[in-house]
């Protein structure tokens, strides 16, 4: 889980790659 430690500087790219594993994610399922 590498967007579990969030560079201030990073941050809205790591949030925003987390969103899109999530939905990559729940693609799985439906």
């Amino acid at each position: 889980m590498k967007y579990l430690i969030i560079n201030k500087k990073n941050e809205i790219t790591n949030l925003n790659n987390y969103s899109i594993d999530l939905y990559n994610f729940s693609l799985l399922f439906n």
